[in-house]
């Protein structure tokens, strides 16, 4: 069955976001480790999440400020 639940007919879009808010990736190491690890485990599950029609939105945003923190 091709399209959404709502019977329109249009492919609903599957999509997977990911959002990694880190301190600081020059320093913290803690956040250097993370990093490292979700960018290998982002880089493994991107190809079959595509098979199966998803789509990898992966952001990484460095909170430097506290405006950047409370957004």
């Amino acid at each position: 069955m091709d399209g959404c639940a709502c019977g329109s007919g249009a492919s609903a879009e599957k999509t997977v976001d990911i959002d990694y808010l880190c301190l600081d990736l020059t320093s913290c190491a803690r956040c250097i480790g993370t990093d490292q690890v979700l960018d290998e485990v982002v880089a493994a599950i991107t190809p079959a999440l595509a098979m199966s029609g998803y789509e990898v939105k992966y952001q990484k945003v460095e909170m430097a400020t506290a405006e950047i923190a409370t957004q």
